[in-house]
């Protein structure tokens, strides 16, 4: 399943409860080497660590730009 494909289904399915969505993208994300670059908001970061809990050979990336509130 590509990227696209795992989006839809979670967008067909969006009456899901929040654990059965990311429990299906823990099933997407493992094993995958990746590296992903996020903004450090909330939706982003989630991402991030579900990323790095199922596969943590993966690189996370953010950039201080100085545009985030401190």
């Amino acid at each position: 399943m590509d990227y696209m494909d795992f989006l839809r289904t979670i967008k067909e399915n969006d009456n899901l409860p929040i654990e059965e969505k990311i429990k299906r993208l823990e099933d997407y994300l493992k094993d995958k080497k990746s590296i992903l670059g996020f903004s450090a908001g909330s939706d982003s970061t989630l991402i991030a660590y579900v990323l790095s809990k199922v596969s943590p050979d993966s690189i996370l990336v953010t950039v201080n730009n100085n545009m985030m509130p401190r």
